[in-house]
């Protein structure tokens, strides 16, 4: 079931920010959790592994949030995300963190949903956030799966030796079997489920069904092309552009109409230009120490009043004018981190009547400073003064090859003096 989607993987997942893995893939989670109880939750008990990512990270970078917009059916864009766990508390859903040691964490980013659904069906799991979005169901009940929500899956569970008749039902089914019980699994690609899972419940022998509908579009057609090099050639062949062999591309792989797929791009195109709008809305911002002055940057480079070289490094300018933040960092194409780009590299250029167009980002940034997510606050000031710099990049020591959890500043330290309970990076990453 493996494939790319211009819309799953390259233009997605729509999202808040930080981290596609904390807030898509929480939300993704909790949407499939929501399906796997099949009730509206009444409480739930998600648990992360002291050892793992998730456990410093889950509430500076939105796993609750998101999670919890997943599991009460929200959409990822519904105006009541930021206020997830008081409008959750409203309607009388009890949802808890809690670190702890998981007996299945086998992926740092692994969690532990316990639940129990309004009627009473109770329900324990073990997901992972995968990256960019992506999501695994591993664990439902006592047994060992694989629900990625990339298709529509049911799960039944029946006596060993009576699965004939669920068989039918089920579309090319693979089979465990565990102390005289027999779990059969099997993908769909249409939208609802809910038909075949009644039936289901229906045949002597079940003892329980569950099933999750897909959180990504469904492939139900064939691939144009595997590599750039293909779309490129594909494109010249039929003589289209680049554009529009990547609309042939997705309504083929997604069986769309043309004019779905266009629709479905307009609506990303909205949310992406509404993001923005909001960045340069200084009303909306919720800095601490400093006036925003996101808008003033972007007008100024806008208007060629801002001496910042070719366009590499003006989109890096844009880059921090539209997010509000004062750097951004500078990955390879594997995303690992080759240096920092903050205003104060720009400053090399004001005395400039003209910059090359050709000036590179590589060419102004400087080289990036590393500290462990559970280093002290000392320690992570300590390390800007002797360096002379305002930010460090925080990974987690145990995956010191991933990328980066975030980026703490002088600014977040500054911020923070004022709480005692404050003593390590992990809380102030962005």
């Amino acid at each position: 079931m493996e494939f790319i989607s211009v819309f799953n993987d390259v233009l997605g997942p729509i999202m808040r920010g930080p981290s596609s893995s904390h807030t898509a893939g929480g939300y993704r989670i909790g949407r499939l959790v929501r399906d796997l109880l099949a009730d509206e939750p009444a409480w739930v008990r998600v648990t992360f592994d002291p050892a793992g990512s998730m456990a410093p990270t889950y509430q500076p970078l939105g796993v609750d949030l998101a999670f919890i917009s997943g599991i009460m059916g929200w959409s990822m864009l519904d105006d009541r995300y930021h206020a997830a766990r008081e409008r959750a508390g409203r309607q009388e859903v009890a949802v808890s963190f809690e670190i702890a040691p998981l007996e299945h964490a086998e992926h740092p980013n692994a969690m532990q949903i316990e639940a129990e659904s309004a009627g009473g069906r109770r329900l324990r799991t073990v997901a992972e956030a995968v990256g960019g979005g992506g999501v695994r169901i591993t664990r439902v009940g006592g047994w060992q799966v694989e629900l990625d929500g990339k298709s529509g899956q049911v799960l039944v569970e029946i006596d060993a030796e009576g699965d004939t008749e669920v068989v039918e039902l089920l579309s090319d089914p693979s089979r465990q079997i565990s102390e005289g019980s027999a779990l059969l699994t099997s993908r769909t690609a249409a939208p609802s489920v809910s038909e075949t899972v009644s039936e289901l419940r229906e045949v002597a022998g079940v003892k329980d069904v569950w099933s999750v509908s897909p959180v990504f579009f469904v492939r139900r057609g064939a691939t144009l092309f595997t590599s750039a090099e293909e779309m490129v050639t594909t494109a010249e062949e039929k003589g289209l552009s680049l554009g529009e062999i990547g609309l042939a591309y997705e309504v083929e792989l997604l069986a769309m109409t043309e004019t779905e797929a266009i629709d479905e791009m307009l609506r990303r195109y909205r949310v992406m230009k509404d993001s923005i709008d909001a960045g340069f809305d200084d009303a909306r911002s919720d800095m601490l120490l400093l006036q925003p002055t996101a808008s003033k940057v972007f007008e100024a480079e806008k208007d060629g009043k801002a001496a910042i070289g070719g366009i590499h490094t003006r989109a890096a300018a844009r880059a921090m004018a539209d997010s509000g933040w004062r750097s951004v960092v500078v990955a390879d194409p594997h995303g690992k981190p080759l240096g920092v780009f903050s205003g104060l590299d720009l400053l090399c250029y004001t005395d400039c009547e003209e910059v090359p167009d050709s000036v590179l980002v590589t060419e102004v940034m400087h080289a990036p400073l590393f500290i462990n997510m559970d280093a002290s606050l000392q320690e992570a000031a300590k390390m800007m003064i002797d360096n002379h710099h305002h930010r460090v990049l925080v990974i987690d020591p145990a995956h010191e090859d991933s990328l980066p959890l975030g980026v703490i500043s002088s600014f977040d330290i500054v911020s923070e003096m004022a709480r005692p309970e404050a003593s390590s990076p992990a809380r102030l990453i962005r």
